[in-house]
C-alpha cells in the first residue's frame, strides 16, 4: 500500500465572519459553505433556514480566497470571495437566475466580482450569438457579412479584455484583481518565420506562464486559478517522464518556498500524485520527492513516521526504476515433468524436481523478459496466453523469457501442475522454494503478474505493463523508439 499523507491543516485566522443569504424560490432548508483549497474543495460549515434567510457564521475569520455556497439537492454552487478587509456581508438572489439577480450588500469585493461576472456572460453570449451567425454566413458564401461578423467578434474579445486590464489596474493587489490577472490571455509573438515555429511558441508558452502570477501568494492556493494552471503546465507543457517532471516540480516547490501552506499542500499533492499515478515510470517521481524533500528535512510539517513511510516506500520502488541495472536474482529451473512424479511425496521438501540453479546475469540474450507469476492468480491466467504467443513470435529476435512461479517449496507441485496444463515449458520456468532470492523485496513485487523487459545488460527498459502489450512494447524497442 502506497504511503499516504494525512495532514491537519491550521485554517483560520482571528476575526470573525457572518454571511447572510436570501435565495427566493429555494425551497431546502440548508445550505452549506464550502472553500477552494487547492485541487479540491471541503464542505467547511453549513446554515438552517430561518426567517427565510441563511446565516452562515463563525468566530475566526477565514483565510483569504473562492469559496462556495452549496445549494441542495443537486449542489449548485454560488462563488464568493474574501479577502481580510471584510467578511461580514449580505447576499440576495433568485434560484432560477441566480448570478444575474445577484444583491450583495456590505462588500464592495463581492458586488464587483458579481459586476465582472454578468460582464463576462453578457459578452460569451453576443460572441456566441456573432459566431453561429458567421457560420450561417460562411455557409451561404455571404462574405461581407462573414467580414463584419469576425470584426465584431474581435471588438468583444479586445472590450473584454481592455475591461479585465483595466480592472486589475483599478484594484492593485485585490483579491479579484489577483484571479483577473492571473487568468488574462498571454500574448504569443508571431514565430511563424522561425524553423520551428510551433515548437518555439511551445517554449514561449512554457517560458511565460506564469507572468500574470505571483507563485507566492498564499492566497493563490484558495483559488482555482492556481492549481489551473499548474495542472497545464505539469500535463501540456512538460514533457511526461521523470527527470521533466522532476524539474518542473521542483520549479514549483522553490517557488513556494516562502509560501508555507502552498509548499505543504502541493508537496503532499505531488507525492501522491505520482505515487498513483497510472503512467509507467512515474515512481521515479516519487522516488525523487522522498529523497529530496522528505529524507532531505525539508517537509517538517510531516511527522517522524509518515517521513519513515514515505522514505521506506521509495526505497522500496528504487531498486527497479526504469533505466537501473535490474538486481540479480538466484533461481532455480525446475523439471516439470519430474516434479509431477514425485509431488505425492509425504516429505513436502522432495515434491520437486530441478534441472539446474542458475542466476539472472546468467542469461545470455539481447532481451530478457521477466515474468512473475502465481498458478492461483485469475489475472495471471487471463495474461498467460498473451505471453505464450508473445514467447513463439519473439524467441528467434533475440528475446529469452524467465517465467518465476512465485510459490514456495510447499507449492512446488502447483507450478509443475500448470505448466503442464497450460503447455508453457519452452521458455526457462523459474523457481525459488526458500525464498533465498528476495525477488520479491528486490523488485517491489505486491501483486501478480508482473512483467519487465531488460535489455543485454539487464537495465530495465519497461515494467508494469499489460502482458497483451508485450508486443506492442517489444516492436517499439526492436524498432529503436523504446
Amino acid at each position: 500500500m502506497l504511503a499516504t499523507v494525512f495532514l491537519s491543516f491550521s485554517l483560520y485566522g482571528q476575526a470573525g465572519y457572518s454571511i447572510d443569504v436570501t435565495i427566493d424560490d429555494y425551497t431546502e432548508n440548508k445550505i452549506f459553505l464550502a472553500e477552494q483549497y487547492g485541487a479540491q474543495q471541503f464542505i467547511i460549515d453549513s446554515a438552517i433556514v430561518e426567517n427565510g434567510k441563511f446565516i452562515l457564521q463563525g468566530e475566526k475569520a477565514l483565510p483569504e480566497g473562492t469559496y462556495y455556497i452549496v445549494l441542495l439537492p443537486e449542489n449548485d454552487v454560488l462563488e464568493i470571495l474574501l479577502d481580510n478587509n471584510n467578511q461580514f456581508f449580505s447576499l440576495h438572489t433568485n434560484l432560477k437566475y441566480p448570478s444575474f439577480q445577484m444583491e450583495v450588500t456590505g462588500s464592495q469585493l463581492n458586488s464587483d466580482y458579481y459586476d465582472y461576472i454578468r460582464f463576462l456572460a453578457e459578452r460569451r453570449a453576443q460572441t456566441e450569438t456573432a459566431q453561429s451567425e458567421r457560420a450561417q454566413a460562411r455557409s451561404s458564401n455571404d462574405k461581407q457579412y462573414e467580414e463584419s461578423l469576425t470584426k465584431m467578434i474581435q471588438n468583444l474579445d479586445k472590450e473584454v479584455e481592455e475591461m479585465q486590464r483595466d480592472l486589475v489596474a483599478e484594484n492593485v493587489n485585490s483579491l479579484l484583481a489577483t484571479i483577473v490577472k492571473a487568468n488574462l490571455p498571454m500574448s504569443i509573438p508571431d514565430f511563424s518565420k522561425e524553423e520551428y515555429p510551433r515548437y518555439a511558441e511551445f517554449m514561449y508558452t512554457k517560458k511565460h506562464l506564469f507572468d500574470h502570477i505571483n507563485l507566492s501568494d498564499p492566497r493563490l492556493l484558495r483559488t482555482s486559478v492556481l492549481n489551473n494552471k499548474i495542472e497545464f503546465y505539469l500535463n501540456k507543457l512538460t514533457h511526461p517522464e521523470p527527470d521533466s517532471i522532476n524539474n518542473s516540480l521542483d520549479f514549483f516547490l522553490g517557488a513556494f518556498k516562502n509560501t508555507p501552506q502552498s509548499y505543504e499542500y502541493y508537496l503532499i499533492h505531488f507525492l501522491n500524485k505520482y505515487a498513483g499515478a497510472a503512467e509507467i515510470g512515474m515512481d521515479a517521481v516519487y522516488v525523487h520527492l522522498a529523497d529530496n524533500y522528505f529524507a532531505n528535512n525539508k517537509a517538517q510539517f510531516a511527522n517522524e513516521d509518515q517521513v519513515k513511510n514515505i522514505v521506506k516506500e521509495a526505497n522500496d520502488m528504487r531498486g527497479t526504476l526504469i533505466g537501473k541495472v535490474a538486481p540479480n536474482i538466484a533461481l532455480q529451473e525446475i523439471d516439470y515433468l519430474e516434479t509431477l512424479k514425485v509431488k505425492d511425496k509425504k516429505d513436502e521438501k522432495k515434491r520437486w524436481v530441478t534441472k539446474r540453479d542458475f542466476s539472472l546475469y546468467d542469461i545470455n540474450a539481447d532481451y530478457t523478459v521477466l515474468f512473475m507469476w502465481s498458478p492461483t492468480c485469475d489475472h495471471c491466467k487471463k495474461s498467460m496466453p498473451d505471453v505464450k504467443q508473445f514467447y513463439t513470435d519473439y524467441k528467434d529476435k533475440g528475446v529469452e523469457l524467465v517465467a518465476i512461479c512465485n510459490q514456495n517449496y510447499k507449492g512446488m507441485p502447483l507450478c509443475a501442475e500448470y505448466i503442464e496444463e497450460k503447455e508453457i515449458f519452452n521458455w526457462i520456468n523459474g523457481v525459488d522454494p526458500y525464498l533465498k532470492s528476495r525477488y520479491k523485496q528486490l523488485y517491489n513485487v505486491r501483486t501478480y503478474p508482473q512483467l519487465f523487459i531488460l535489455d543485454k545488460n539487464k537495465e530495465i527498459l519497461m515494467k508494469q505493463f499489460e502482458a497483451n502489450q508485450l508486443g506492442f512494447i517489444m516492436d517499439k524497442i526492436l524498432s529503436g523508439e523504446l
